[in-house]
């Protein structure tokens, strides 16, 4: 699965096992569990399958999204919770798949959690997928090297991101 969600566009391609692996390793620095942190790595995995729902052109666009457009992405999420809902292994991980677009103040989707109300997992998953985003070209822009990710990840937080997960990113990278 996660080869055929990579397979549609050539910047994603090992995507998935690099934020598998971030979450496992950031989990890890947090003290999370074994199984937890096995956990992670399989949620990072399948964090995006929701993509497949997800036009190709959408994805692979070097212009800025429309309105259309960012709703169509904005809806993976949900798509991916739905898709893995049914698999019992991923079920302590789920939420953090349905909310790792949610920001620490309440700016994120899909539903605009905040604080507390925001999962461990989820803020794990955001920091991985965040990193990984900005490491790494896409259609619209260049990647940015590993410190100016990790500056713009400090500079977002607390406001979006959770300064633990960050600082437990910034240990590993």
């Amino acid at each position: 699965i996660i080869k055929f969600v990579e397979g549609r566009d050539k910047y994603t391609q090992g995507r998935s096992q690099r934020i598998g692996r971030l979450c496992e390793a950031m989990s890890r620095k947090l003290g999370l569990s074994d199984q937890a942190c096995r956990l992670m790595n399989l949620a990072g995995q399948l964090h995006d399958i929701g993509l497949l729902a997800v036009p190709d052109g959408v994805l692979s666009k070097k212009a800025n999204f429309g309105v259309g457009d960012y709703r169509s992405v904005q809806r993976h999420s949900e798509v991916s919770y739905e898709v893995l809902r049914p698999l019992r292994i991923i079920q302590p991980v789920l939420l953090g798949v349905r909310y790792h677009h949610e920001r620490m103040n309440g700016t994120g989707y899909p539903s605009g959690l905040s604080h507390d109300a925001l999962p461990m997992e989820a803020r794990i998953l955001a920091v991985a997928d965040a990193y990984d985003a900005m490491t790494h070209d896409r259609p619209h822009r260049s990647a940015m090297t590993p410190l100016d990710a990790m500056r713009e990840l400090h500079r977002c937080t607390p406001a979006g991101f959770d300064a633990r997960c960050v600082e437990a990113l910034s240990a590993i990278v």
